[in-house]
Parts: C-alpha cells; sequence; structure tokens
C-alpha cells in the first residue's frame, strides 16, 4: 500500500544519521526500491516464458507481485499477475489434495479478486471450494497430504498434522483470513485460528523464539551441538504472520496474539544478523553453513519493514537492522 511505502521514506529521513549509513539510506529511497522491483518481476517473468504455474513457488512470486503494485501503482505488476492469473484460469493444483502449498496461489487471486470489485466470482470458486473441504473432518490421511514427514497412514485433522512444517504457516493461513475478509464469513477465521495455533504450538521453540522446520528436528543437532532452525523455514513463518495480519480486522479476538508471536519472533530472528546484514541457512548456528542466504534474509527485511510500517515495531530499534539487510541484499 502506498501510504506503507512513503512511511519507509520518512522513517529513513527521521532516522538518526549515525545509526545508518548514506549508502543505506539512498539504497531505501522510492526510486532505488521501486526499480529493484520492476527488475526482479521482469526476470522472473521472462523466466517463466509464457508458462502459468500454480505450485508454491508462483503463489509466493505472486503474492509478491499483488503487494508490490498496491505500494507503488505500477500497472506492469497488476498486468503481470492478471495475466498469469488469467491464463491459469484460476485453477487449484489438484495433487496432494490438502496440502498446503495447493492453495498459496489463492493469495493472488483472491487481492485480484478484491482489485477487480469482486465482480467474477470465477476467480476465487474453486480456491474456496478447496477450502470448504477442509470443514467438518476428524481424520486426515497421509495421501491426502502428500509428502508428510509424519508416516501414519491416518492422523487427527489438526493444525499440526495438516500444517506439519513451517512453511505451510506463509502458504495457507494468509488464504483463509482473506477469505473471511472478502466473503464475510467468520468461519474461515475460525478454522485459521484453530490449525495455525496448533501448528504453532507444536512447532515453535518458546524458549530460542524461533520455529523448528518439522518434528523430525526436535531433538536433531548441528554440527556444533546446537539445535536446528532453518533460515527460510523461519521466514516463511515470519512472512506469513504479516499477510496474515493484514487480513484480519482489528477487532478480531485472535489478532494480539499473532501480533505477540511477531515480536517475539523478531526478537529471534534479529539476533542472528550477521555483519554483512544477511542471515545463514542454520539461523543460532551460522558456522554450520557461512554461505548468506538470501531467501530468508529477503523474508526478514520484508518482515521488520512492514512491521515499522505498521506501528508495530520501533523504528529506532528496528530500522537499522532492516536496513542493513536490505543493503546486503542489493550487494
Amino acid at each position: 500500500m502506498k501510504k506503507y511505502f512513503c512511511t519507509w521514506a520518512l522513517a529513513v529521513a527521521t532516522t538518526a544519521s549515525a545509526e545508518l549509513t548514506l549508502r543505506q539510506i539512498e539504497l531505501a529511497g522510492r526510486g532505488p526500491v521501486a526499480d529493484a522491483m520492476q527488475s526482479v518481476a521482469a526476470f522472473q517473468m521472462q523466466d517463466y516464458g509464457g508458462h502459468a504455474p500454480t505450485d508454491w513457488k508462483a503463489g509466493t512470486f505472486f503474492s509478491g507481485l499483488a503487494a508490490a503494485y498496491h505500494a507503488t501503482g505500477n500497472p506492469d505488476f497488476l498486468r503481470y499477475a492478471t495475466d498469469w492469473g488469467n491464463a491459469t484460469k484460476w485453477k487449484i493444483a489438484t495433487n496432494n489434495f490438502l496440502h498446503a502449498d495447493q492453495i498459496c496461489v489463492g493469495q493472488t487471486y483472491l487481492e485480484l479478486y478484491e482489485d477487480g470489485g469482486r465482480t467474477n466470482p470465477a476467480m476465487i470458486a474453486e480456491l474456496q471450494a478447496r477450502v470448504d473441504a477442509l470443514f467438518n473432518r476428524d481424520t486426515i490421511t497421509r495421501a491426502e497430504i502428500g509428502h508428510a514427514i509424519w508416516k501414519d497412514a491416518e492422523r487427527p485433522f489438526t493444525g499440526r498434522n495438516l500444517w506439519w512444517w513451517c512453511d505451510a504457516l506463509y502458504m495457507a493461513p494468509p488464504v483463509l483470513a482473506r477469505l473471511a475478509a472478502v466473503t464475510g464469513d467468520p468461519k474461515y477465521r475460525e478454522l485459521l485460528h484453530r490449525l495455525y495455533w496448533d501448528a504453532t504450538d507444536f512447532l515453535y521453540d518458546q524458549d530460542e523464539q524461533l520455529f523448528f522446520r518439522d518434528e523430525s528436528q526436535f531433538q536433531a543437532k548441528t554440527a556444533n551441538g546446537k539445535k536446528v532452525f532453518w533460515g527460510r523455514g523461519n521466514g516463511w513463518v515470519y512472512a506469513g504472520l504479516i499477510r496474515t495480519l493484514d487480513a484480519l480486522p482489528p477487532d478480531d479476538p485472535q489478532r494480539g496474539k499473532y501480533l505477540a508471536l511477531f515480536r517475539e519472533l523478531t526478537q529471534g530472528i534479529m539476533k542472528y544478523q550477521q555483519p554483512d546484514g544477511l542471515w545463514r541457512s542454520s539461523l543460532n548456528d551460522p558456522a554450520w553453513y557461512p554461505a548468506p542466504e538470501t531467501s530468508c534474509s529477503s523474508f526478514f527485511c520484508f518482515g521488520l519493514l512492514a512491521g515499522i510500517n505498521r506501528g508495530w515495531l520501533d523504528r529506532a530499534t528496528f530500522l537499522p537492522v532492516a536496513l542493513r539487510a536490505w543493503e546486503g541484499l542489493l550487494g
């Protein structure tokens, strides 16, 4: 949204110069940020070469593209996303019926449906049917979920068994939150809350304020004997919280709980930023895989700036962290 873009620029301009370098301030200007968005979008669209995938990678890219359009008003971003949605015929992948990855594209379908004045229900019809299949279930089979780390033929239908890996907390929760907002039906938020907090209770380490990737990591150790916390996995959760919160109404009784988790996760993440501004694949043991990891760093940079712009994080504390990350990402 444009107001967040402007708030970022204002935050940069009013932060004490001792905390930021001139290069960081220049890179955070509206022009350089918009140019970076345009460059990335054009590259990815060319790489697709006219294909219209509906996997989690496309779902993630186009959700970012829709957000970039709302932030900048650049019509290219809207055109890219709309052309893609039309080419997919607003379909959801059919394999692994209940796997969260399959509905990630729904985030963009819902945003484009709203942008179009909610005049074409076909844009969200298949998505809504897929989500409606989550209601009134007692069990889930491994065949339905696909590639689950758990090996039982069947398990109870709970958040920890449906969204069994932390990436899922980006893929699916924003869909449920936005579907509730678009349709006006609170049942989608109620389902979101039930599933989300069960998955979080299962995967979140309160002491470290970080998420395990899945249950196979609970007892695992790094080469240096530390717990295993995957950088990109925590990035998925962090960015997913922003997108979920953006779709929750101010009076939702669970909203404060999501905000509290976002702030806790911020504390868990920021202490592992490395001198180059980026994070590593193994968050708490960067020496294990010392190469910079741009996926998680991008998520963390986005989450920090989004939190600042929405008033959820203190600007003076977190803006220098975010802009070090942005500088590191741009190289």
